[in-house]
């Protein structure tokens, strides 16, 4: 397996996920949004799999996080497994790899969102955190965070 570095642009980027990951299926976050609107009867359950930091700036409201693959799958464990399932983290990367952890474990309708929180954040959708809605996101790093608009990465202090 290839294992330089995604390239660092959406569409790149989500070629390169596609091809690691050919059985993971996306949703895009206009999808997403519809799906997560009041009284949807089809609103999935949503995982970020970002680390604890980066969930302690901002998630997509309603998540519940997981650190990683196989925590997802733990976490999952007692969940009906024909549930809709949509996992995200900052670009795709690690929540294409619990997606398809959580579809070899017998969840049947499970989602990568493409592009991740960044795209939902740049987009303008909501994001919260412990204390209500949220402005910023995590921006994982100096590289990937060229991803994020500016004015949505959150500080370095504030990151921690």
């Amino acid at each position: 397996m290839d294992l330089s570095p995604p390239p660092l642009s959406r569409i790149a980027l989500d070629r390169w996920i596609a091809l690691r990951f050919p059985g993971v299926r996306t949703v895009t976050t206009d999808e997403l949004a519809r799906r997560l609107a009041a009284g949807a009867p089809d609103a999935p359950v949503l995982v970020d799999v970002r680390a604890d930091g980066e969930r302690a700036v901002s998630v997509i409201p309603g998540a519940f996080g997981a650190r990683d693959a196989d925590d997802a799958v733990h976490r999952l464990a007692a969940f009906d497994r024909s549930l809709p399932v949509v996992v995200y983290c900052s670009v795709g990367v690690r929540s294409a790899r619990a997606a398809a952890a959580l579809a070899d474990a017998g969840h049947r309708d499970v989602r990568n969102l493409a592009g991740g929180v960044f795209a939902w954040a740049n987009e303008g959708r909501p994001l919260a955190c412990a204390s209500g809605p949220a402005s910023f996101v995590h921006p994982y790093d100096a590289r990937w965070g060229r991803l994020l608009r500016a004015h949505l990465r959150a500080s370095a202090g504030a990151a921690r």
